[in-house]
């Protein structure tokens, strides 16, 4: 391992060989290796494929009805801040916001029914606790439900859950193989994150006025500001050392041996790639920890080997439309609190206690 190394053996909380790794050119090549995947190598070939074929179907499916989903995504976003600036009083981000445009969102998009989503993401939120009988609960309630999507789906809609049923043949299917593959899918939609990223952003673009004086005077930067979200953002559990909070990493699984900056990291083991730190590499990115809604350096946030995180399909648009509709036109928004731009070091606060804002 050479002195400017930054892939290091780490151990956390799993029999297997972890490794950490925080340099972004690293993580970057990592992130394209078809000897890594996503999915755990004893998760086996077939339901590997399955969920490839699925997620691969979801992209496509999105991009089919992308006109329909977009205004879905706008009038939601629209319509709830109409709703927030006619009453004038302070808000919060998550629980006035994020979450009831989110809401509408998955019940109008994936064709859910209403009170689906508040079961649907207290599963979520369960999955991802940590604790195993938290997950298992998830999982009876997931398995009958997900048979009762699919039989009402399977035989076509114009929702996206539908059509994406449709595009991959899903009757060709068995019922036990398309419940897995479907209820990974939605698992990983992004059910927990799109009020943490959203409050985020929200406490970057207020917290940098000069740049959401830049973006209100020139909105054609919006997908540039939210980009600059997303290399900021880190969606991964965090864990404290002394002082300082970091992001344990996205877990990728590997397939092969492969080496990497000299170590030799062998198929089985699990390599976590740091987003936080390799989107904030001092040798790639100027002023790193800066929030620079003009920055040209390309981040590397969720991207995987041939693949793209489920979440981020919902989670890019939906984030900039959401960021859009509050900071590019209508009444200026301000912090009520200004010590909240000190949140960002430990977003696993914004997850549980969203953001409060004001009319400026």
């Amino acid at each position: 391992m050479t002195r400017e190394s930054r892939t290091t053996a780490a151990r956390l909380g799993t029999t297997a060989q972890t490794w950490h790794v925080s340099g972004y050119h690293v993580a970057s090549r990592l992130l394209r290796d078809p000897r890594l995947s996503l999915e755990p190598t004893e998760l086996g070939p077939e339901n590997a494929r399955a969920r490839r074929e699925l997620q691969q179907a979801l992209i496509a499916e999105w991009a089919a009805q992308n006109d329909r989903i977009q205004t879905i995504l706008t009038a939601a976003a629209t319509e709830k801040f109409e709703e927030l600036t006619a009453a004038g009083a302070p808000f919060n981000i998550k629980n006035d916001y994020a979450i009831p445009v989110s809401d509408r969102v998955f019940i109008e998009v994936l064709g859910l029914q209403p009170a689906n989503v508040a079961q649907v993401r207290g599963w979520v939120m369960n999955n991802f606790t940590g604790e195993t009988w938290h997950t298992a609960a998830s999982l009876r309630g997931l398995v009958p439900f997900l048979t009762g999507v699919i039989n009402s789906k399977i035989d076509g809609g114009d929702d996206l859950l539908s059509g994406l049923l449709e595009r991959v043949d899903a009757k060709s299917w068995s019922r036990a193989r398309l419940i897995s593959a479907l209820g990974w899918l939605l698992l990983g939609t992004g059910w927990d994150l799109i009020h943490p990223v959203v409050s985020v952003g929200t406490t970057l673009i207020l917290g940098n006025p000069d740049q959401y004086e830049q973006l209100r005077a020139h909105p054609h930067l919006l997908p540039d500001a939210t980009d600059e979200v997303f290399r900021l953002f880190d969606p991964a559990p965090t864990m404290k050392k002394g002082d300082t909070v970091f992001g344990i990493g996205e877990p990728l699984y590997v397939g092969a041996d492969i080496e990497v900056e000299g170590l030799m990291i062998q198929r089985g083991d699990i390599v976590y790639v740091s987003l936080a730190k390799a989107n904030r590499d001092p040798s790639v990115f100027k002023e790193p920890d800066r929030y620079l809604i003009t920055r040209s350096e390309q981040h590397i946030a969720w991207e995987a080997p041939g693949e793209v995180f489920p979440s981020f399909v919902f989670l890019r648009p939906e984030t900039e439309i959401c960021l859009g509709t509050l900071f590019t036109s209508g009444r200026p928004l301000r912090l009520v609190d200004p010590k909240d731009v000190d949140w960002l070091a430990e977003p696993q606060h914004l997850r549980a206690h969203g953001l409060v804002v004001d009319f400026a």
